[in-house]
């Protein structure tokens, strides 16, 4: 049970916990639609209740949504949704299949550089190979991408996540200065 603080428009609107008196987001189809303020609602099963009591290096929570239009709010929520779906598929093919020749349970393509940043790409990435998949980098773009970009393809494409789990400390000009006994240059990054 909730009480109407603020309605953003028809389909968001901050409420008041009646258990905690914290702050929420509630989003949902027509849920603010005629609300008035401190009026009891309860939320449905297809609506969504985000916390607000959560504070980030960006501010506090509650603060930040009042500054956002709230159609971003629906489109993010959307966005969410989807890929918890993506998210629930990937699991439900891991516990479901047999694992590949490679030990993984198969590759997955993930395209960067096409309105991504480097945080989103490597949230995918890692997320996949805790799912125990093998990552393919593929580069929208790929003349115009930046180094950090191609770095990463090499990271994953490679198998060098294997050897090194973390990118930030993938040094990618390791082979410079490395060489065999036959003066021949590894293509292994070296465990």
């Amino acid at each position: 049970m909730f009480r109407v603080k603020k309605v953003l428009n028809h389909n968001t609107l901050i409420g008041i916990g009646m258990d905690d008196n914290r702050e929420y987001l509630l989003i949902g189809k027509g849920i603010g639609f005629g609300r008035k303020i401190s009026e009891r609602i309860e939320v449905s099963e297809n609506g969504t209740v985000y916390s607000l009591y959560e504070q980030t290096q960006r501010g506090v929570a509650a603060e930040l949504v009042k500054g956002i239009d709230p159609v971003f709010l629906e489109i993010a929520e959307q966005i969410l949704k989807e890929s918890e779906k993506v998210l629930k598929g990937l699991r439900l093919y891991r516990d479901r299949a047999r694992r590949k020749v490679h030990g993984d349970w198969g590759t997955v393509y993930v395209l960067t550089n096409h309105g991504t940043t480097m945080e989103q790409n490597l949230y995918r990435v890692n997320t996949l190979i805790d799912l125990g998949y093998c990552p393919y980098i593929m580069i929208f773009d790929k003349p115009n991408a930046p180094k950090e970009i191609k770095d990463l393809q090499r990271w994953c494409n490679r198998f060098v996540y294997k050897s090194e789990p973390d990118f930030y400390k993938y040094d990618p000009n390791w082979k410079k200065d490395k060489e065999d006994n036959d003066g021949q240059t590894s293509i292994d990054y070296p465990l």
